[in-house]
């Protein structure tokens, strides 16, 4: 199977100029289609030779040769009824008229509807049963949130441990964080979530859980961040905000959407019992009954 473009930028090797020409790609996917390579480099800033490059170190003889897939892409998009994928980056164009709206609460709507919108462009129903049959099948399943991350990686291991076995929440409290991933190996599998600001942290632990053979399953916000680099299953949510913090809104959705998927393919006599322990160990629970 032809990997997709994001796919291709997410593997390849690029320099720090090659990155910045990939995010305005993938940020400008239907303009890229109308855009010369000269149009490119003039509008980021940067040579015609470095779009060009770009383009050569993902595998393509030129930049043509990229514009051709991405046509591609393109027309199957129209064909299919969807008016084409729209990256991050493309959205923040669209933030700034809803500052100005009067009515906060219905800018804010419009900013998280798109968010959903583009999230479920980026992330197929496929996607979403392929992570939660990984997650099923894996011994241990290790929530990793470093830094700014952590309260997303804390509820992700609250909703997959109600339903799942061996479910280790894995959060940046101290120093010493990574200590659970000590034993990790191909029986399992770790679901590493991160958003700007990246943590330096991820790049070390995704490295060591590489030479353990278990499987990688990222939540970031774009193919091109630091943490997608060595997915072996990537999630895109969408962050945009009409204030200074990341919105979390569609990556609380997917992990609520795996779970829902997780929660159809258990027996439901497994699922019940597992809830039913949670019952008997929950503090509030405890409590209502004395």
């Amino acid at each position: 199977m032809r990997l997709t473009l994001e796919d291709e930028v997410r593997k390849a090797k690029l320099t720090k100029t090659s990155r910045h020409v990939a995010d305005f790609v993938l940020s400008n996917l239907s303009r890229i289609c109308f855009m010369t390579a000269d149009e490119i480099s003039r509008e980021m800033g940067v040579s015609d030779a470095s779009v060009v490059r770009f383009a050569q170190s993902l595998g393509y003889s030129g930049f043509a040769d990229l514009q051709k897939k991405i046509q591609v892409a393109a027309s199957v998009h129209m064909e299919n009824g969807s008016d084409g994928q729209l990256p991050p980056f493309e959205r923040l164009n669209r933030i700034a008229p809803y500052l100005a709206d009067n009515d906060l609460v219905q800018s804010m709507m419009k900013v998280i509807t798109q968010n959903f919108e583009d999230t479920f462009k980026c992330n197929s129903i496929e996607k979403i049963e392929k992570i939660s049959n990984c997650l099923i099948a894996s011994r241990r399943k290790f929530i990793v949130g470093p830094r700014g991350s952590h309260d997303l990686a804390f509820l992700y291991a609250s909703l997959f441990g109600q339903t799942l076995p061996g479910v280790h929440p894995v959060l940046s409290a101290d120093a010493n964080f990574f200590e659970p991933l000590l034993d990790i190996d191909n029986r399992d599998c770790a679901v590493i979530i991160s958003f700007p600001r990246y943590s330096g942290a991820v790049e070390k632990i995704t490295s060591f859980i590489n030479k353990s053979g278990a499987k990688k399953i990222v939540v970031t916000d774009k193919a091109t961040a630091p943490p997608a680099k060595n997915a072996d299953i990537l999630l895109i949510a969408s962050i945009d905000n009409i204030s200074f913090n990341n919105s979390r809104v569609a990556a609380v959705f997917l992990g609520e959407l795996i779970l829902a998927d997780i929660t159809r393919k258990i027996a439901p006599a497994e699922f019940t019992a597992r809830l039913k322990k949670f019952n008997e160990l929950n503090p509030v629970n405890s409590a209502e009954t004395h």
